[in-house]
Protein backbone atom coordinates (compact mmCIF):
# COMPACT_ATOMS: atom_id res chain seq x y z
CA UNK A 1 0.00 0.00 0.00
CA UNK A 2 1.38 3.34 -1.01
CA UNK A 3 0.93 6.37 1.21
CA UNK A 4 1.41 10.05 0.41
CA UNK A 5 4.65 10.06 2.40
CA UNK A 6 6.15 7.24 0.33
CA UNK A 7 5.46 8.75 -3.09
CA UNK A 8 8.34 10.62 -4.65
CA UNK A 9 8.14 14.07 -6.16
CA UNK A 10 9.59 14.67 -9.57
CA UNK A 11 12.75 16.75 -9.65
CA UNK A 12 13.14 18.72 -12.89
CA UNK A 13 16.50 20.31 -13.61
CA UNK A 14 18.58 20.98 -16.68
CA UNK A 15 21.36 18.59 -17.59
CA UNK A 16 24.53 19.48 -15.69
CA UNK A 17 27.19 21.21 -17.79
CA UNK A 18 30.45 19.34 -18.31
CA UNK A 19 33.64 20.26 -20.15
CA UNK A 20 37.02 18.53 -20.02
CA UNK A 21 40.22 19.47 -21.80
CA UNK A 22 43.27 17.29 -21.42
CA UNK A 23 46.48 17.51 -23.36
CA UNK A 24 50.17 16.93 -23.03
CA UNK A 25 53.25 15.58 -24.64
CA UNK A 26 56.62 13.94 -24.18
CA UNK A 27 60.01 14.53 -25.68
CA UNK A 28 63.23 12.62 -25.26
CA UNK A 29 66.48 11.85 -26.95
CA UNK A 30 70.26 12.10 -26.78
CA UNK A 31 72.08 15.26 -25.69
CA UNK A 32 75.53 13.73 -26.25
CA UNK A 33 75.75 10.63 -28.42
CA UNK A 34 75.94 7.39 -26.37
CA UNK A 35 76.57 9.43 -23.21
CA UNK A 36 73.78 11.80 -22.12
CA UNK A 37 70.04 11.41 -22.66
CA UNK A 38 67.01 13.46 -21.65
CA UNK A 39 63.29 12.89 -21.27
CA UNK A 40 60.52 15.34 -20.46
CA UNK A 41 56.77 15.27 -20.19
CA UNK A 42 53.99 17.81 -19.70
CA UNK A 43 50.29 17.24 -19.02
CA UNK A 44 47.45 19.65 -18.33
CA UNK A 45 43.84 18.87 -17.41
CA UNK A 46 40.98 21.33 -17.03
CA UNK A 47 37.51 20.17 -15.95
CA UNK A 48 34.33 22.20 -15.52
CA UNK A 49 31.48 20.14 -14.05
CA UNK A 50 28.65 20.32 -11.53
CA UNK A 51 27.29 18.41 -8.56
CA UNK A 52 23.56 18.17 -8.09
CA UNK A 53 22.52 19.56 -4.69
CA UNK A 54 19.08 18.31 -3.64
CA UNK A 55 18.58 19.39 -0.05
CA UNK A 56 15.26 21.04 0.80
CA UNK A 57 14.92 24.70 -0.14
CA UNK A 58 13.78 25.62 3.42
CA UNK A 59 16.89 24.02 4.91
CA UNK A 60 19.12 25.79 2.37
CA UNK A 61 17.47 29.16 3.15
CA UNK A 62 18.03 28.63 6.88
CA UNK A 63 21.68 27.71 6.34
CA UNK A 64 22.18 30.78 4.14
CA UNK A 65 20.73 33.09 6.85
CA UNK A 66 23.11 31.51 9.38
CA UNK A 67 26.12 32.30 7.18
CA UNK A 68 26.64 28.88 5.55
CA UNK A 69 26.24 29.44 1.80
CA UNK A 70 24.32 26.65 0.10
CA UNK A 71 23.42 26.58 -3.57
CA UNK A 72 20.70 24.33 -4.96
CA UNK A 73 20.58 22.53 -8.29
CA UNK A 74 23.70 22.15 -10.41
CA UNK A 75 26.54 23.64 -8.37
CA UNK A 76 29.65 24.18 -10.53
CA UNK A 77 33.17 23.15 -9.62
CA UNK A 78 36.54 23.10 -11.37
CA UNK A 79 39.55 20.78 -11.44
CA UNK A 80 42.86 22.12 -12.76
CA UNK A 81 46.04 20.01 -12.98
CA UNK A 82 49.44 20.79 -14.46
CA UNK A 83 52.21 18.19 -14.25
CA UNK A 84 55.80 18.40 -15.54
CA UNK A 85 58.58 15.79 -15.42
CA UNK A 86 62.20 16.03 -16.52
CA UNK A 87 64.98 13.45 -16.45
CA UNK A 88 68.63 13.33 -17.54
CA UNK A 89 70.82 10.20 -17.65
CA UNK A 90 74.58 10.63 -18.05
CA UNK A 91 77.04 7.76 -18.60
CA UNK A 92 80.38 8.80 -17.06
CA UNK A 93 82.09 5.56 -18.01
CA UNK A 94 81.01 1.99 -18.74
CA UNK A 95 79.00 0.87 -15.72
CA UNK A 96 78.88 4.38 -14.16
CA UNK A 97 75.64 6.28 -14.62
CA UNK A 98 74.22 9.46 -13.07
CA UNK A 99 70.45 9.96 -13.13
CA UNK A 100 68.83 13.29 -12.25
CA UNK A 101 65.08 13.78 -12.35
CA UNK A 102 62.63 16.41 -11.20
CA UNK A 103 58.90 16.84 -11.23
CA UNK A 104 56.34 19.54 -10.54
CA UNK A 105 52.58 19.30 -10.02
CA UNK A 106 50.09 22.12 -9.44
CA UNK A 107 46.61 20.85 -8.53
CA UNK A 108 43.36 22.62 -7.67
CA UNK A 109 40.32 20.42 -7.09
CA UNK A 110 37.12 22.08 -5.87
CA UNK A 111 35.37 18.69 -5.61
CA UNK A 112 37.84 16.57 -3.64
CA UNK A 113 35.24 15.19 -1.18
CA UNK A 114 31.71 15.27 -2.62
CA UNK A 115 28.91 14.30 -0.26
CA UNK A 116 26.00 13.36 -2.53
CA UNK A 117 22.96 15.65 -2.32
CA UNK A 118 24.39 17.87 0.40
CA UNK A 119 27.34 19.21 -1.56
CA UNK A 120 27.85 22.95 -1.06
CA UNK A 121 30.76 25.35 -1.42
CA UNK A 122 30.80 25.67 2.38
CA UNK A 123 31.84 22.03 2.80
CA UNK A 124 35.54 22.90 3.18
CA UNK A 125 36.88 20.22 0.84
CA UNK A 126 38.91 22.09 -1.77
CA UNK A 127 42.36 20.74 -2.55
CA UNK A 128 45.11 23.25 -3.38
CA UNK A 129 48.39 21.42 -3.81
CA UNK A 130 51.78 22.27 -5.29
CA UNK A 131 54.41 19.52 -5.26
CA UNK A 132 58.08 19.69 -6.22
CA UNK A 133 60.55 16.83 -6.24
CA UNK A 134 64.18 16.48 -7.23
CA UNK A 135 66.28 13.34 -7.06
CA UNK A 136 69.74 12.26 -8.15
CA UNK A 137 71.15 8.77 -8.16
CA UNK A 138 74.67 7.58 -9.06
CA UNK A 139 74.93 4.03 -10.34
Amino acid sequence: MRTAASTSRRFDIDKAPFNQKQWGGTLGGPLARNQTFFFGSFEQTSIRASNLVTIQADAAALLNTLGFPVELGNVPYAVERTEVLGKVDHNWAPGHLLIVRGSFADIENENIEPFGGTVARSRGAVQLRRDWSLAASPD
